[in-house]
Formats: structure tokens, sequence, C-alpha cells
């Protein structure tokens, strides 16, 4: 259960709408102590189902878990309540994931600051949610122009359209589809450029031979397939495809190479790191993010949303989707005066 009284008011409408849309809520309360010291509590609350995603959550030995609740059922929930203190002077985590500085999950450096001038002394909070690599894979598929007809579709059906508005649609969505997997796979390949496992220009001409294939994997025929199909098979068979695509994708990649299984072997761990990566930001989309701080003294200047009746105390919150291609900043300075 939340504690109400350590969130600030500001933060409480905000909390009782997550609740009502029933989006996976990640709640997190930070307390610093005149010392330094900050008490950190992080909760996570959601349908089972949103769960399913690769969700970095705190565990143990680093976390104290107070509470874990798995309900698996069609409509279950998940509750996770987990604490951690952190002495001033040590490092904040930067992620829930296990490895914290080295994840594809969300990360979130943090530092606080403490320092004396005369009789005052002050308290620095920084915080930088770091953004998600979005706009280069969805670019197509967000500026299509066809908001009005996919509506029709996914309420009516694909044969709702007309003849002319079908086929520039399945040409549309294929294009859509092909930028989407296109940016996928050269995003692995620049990374086994990286890692010197591919040449720049063995990059370029692989790159080049991907387009007509995908053209060819996203043929209106084969959407049109896909999209006439009842939502669960449509779901399996869409996977399917997208397993057939990133297969092929790989033949192409070994195809004349001298050690075809070693290129292969590198293409499959750097395909699935930016995968995983995609799919991650996904499943923040469907997600509130919600800070609260307790600082010492009175908080004189933050970029946060703050109360006059309780001066020490600012909220921060926002969904999954706003770090789309953009870092979000959390800063809050206070005071203590003698």
């Amino acid at each position: 259960m939340i504690r109400l009284t350590a969130i600030p008011k500001a933060l409480l409408l905000f909390i009782i709408i997550v609740l009502i849309q029933g989006c996976v809520e990640r709640t997190e309360e930070i307390t610093v102590a005149e010392n330094g010291d900050a008490a950190i509590t992080v909760r996570f609350e959601g349908p089972y189902e949103e769960f399913r995603s690769p969700i970095a959550l705190p565990d143990a030995p680093a976390w104290e878990i107070v509470e874990s609740f798995v309900d698996s059922s069609e409509d279950g929930k998940v509750k996770l309540e987990a604490t951690k203190t952190v002495p001033y002077g040590e490092s904040f985590p930067e992620s829930f994931a296990e490895n914290d500085k080295e994840t594809d999950h969300l990360r979130f450096p943090t530092a606080i600051k403490m320092w004396t001038e005369g009789d005052r002394t002050f308290y620095e909070f920084s915080r930088t949610y770091k953004g998600r690599r979005h706009m280069r894979y969805h670019y197509a598929e967000e500026h299509n122009g066809e908001e009005e007809i996919e509506k029709k579709v996914w309420e009516s059906g694909i044969f709702s359209l007309t003849e002319q508005e079908r086929e520039n649609y399945l040409d549309n969505l294929g294009m859509s589809y092909g930028v989407y997997y296109f940016m996928i796979y050269s995003d692995a390949l620049g990374n086994m450029v990286h890692r010197d496992e591919l040449s720049a220009a063995t990059k370029r001409s692989l790159e080049t031979a991907a387009q007509p294939l995908l053209e060819n994997l996203l043929a209106p025929d084969t959407l049109l397939n896909l999209l006439s199909m009842d939502d669960s098979t449509m779901t399996v068979a869409y996977d399917r495809l997208t397993d057939d695509i990133y297969r092929k994708l790989g033949d192409l990649c070994a195809t004349g190479a001298a050690d075809s299984g070693a290129v292969r072997r590198a293409y499959n761990a750097s395909l699935n790191k930016f995968r995983t990566e995609h799919e991650i930001t996904q499943s923040l989309d469907g997600s509130e993010i919600m800070l609260s701080l307790a600082m010492p003294g009175e908080i004189i200047y933050t970029n946060g949303l703050t109360d006059p009746e309780e001066p020490g105390n600012v909220a921060f919150m926002f969904e999954g989707r706003d770090l789309h291609d953009a870092d979000i900043s959390c800063y809050v300075l206070s005071v203590v005066e003698r």
C-alpha cells in the first residue's frame, strides 16, 4: 500500500488516474537525511500481462524485498515493494538490472551532494532518466498520415476499406514495417563493425541487399493475409514473420563470409541486443513513472512539482513514452538554515 503521507499532494490525483487506467505503476520515494544518507522505497504494481515483458525489477541481496506478490491468472496483478539505504558518498543504483551500469534497461544515474556555507547547509539531488531510441524505428509508422484509415482497419477490419484504400494502406504498412526491420538490422550491423566483426564496406553492401529482401518479405499479399486473421492467430503469425525476416537477414549477412558460423553468432548476439532494447522501450510505454523526494530543510529550487504546505517535498511524474529520444532530468536544491 502506498503511504500517501509520504507523497506530495500534487502527486495524489496522478496516482489515482494511473490506478484506474491499469498500466504499470513505478513509484519511488527517496528521503534524504541531514547527514546525506538516502532511504529509498520502490514499488511496482500493475497487470501481470505487462510484467511478462523484460522489466528489470529490484532483487535481493542488493535490495530488501518488503512485498512480492504475483497473480498469474488472466486478470492477475503483480506487486513488488523493495527498500534500500544509500549512505552519503556511496553510488546510487543506476537501474534495477543486476549490472546496473551496462544494461539495456531503463537507466537513471543519480547523485546527492551536500555542502555548508556559513550557517547554511545545502543539499543537491540530481537524476537523469536516460532516453530511449524510438523515432529511428518508428518515423515512417508515425508520420504516414493514415491515422483515420488505421483506426478503421482495427475497428472494422481490413476489408472495410475500399480496394484503393486497401492497396494504399498495405503499401504504406509494408514500407513502415520495412523501415523498422531495416533500422534494427542496420544497428545490429553497426554494432558488429564497432566490435571489429564486420567491415564498414560490408555493412553498406548488406544494407543495400536487405532492401529488396524486405520488400519481398513484406509484400502486400503477405500483410493482407496477416490482417485477415483473428487477433490471437495474427499475433502468432506476426511473431513467426518477424523471426523469418531476421533469420533471412542473417542468412544474407553470413553469405560469402570466410567463417559463416562466426558471423552468424556475432549477428545473432548483436541483433538480440537491439531487439531486446527496443522491446524494453515498448514495455516502458505502458508505464507511469513517479518519483517523490523528501529533502532536508526547504526546497529553494527544483524543476519538479511542489506544494507550499510541504516545503521539503517534491514530485516528478511522467510516462514511459516521454523518454522517446529524450532524457528527463530531475533536480532539487534545498537548504537547512541554522
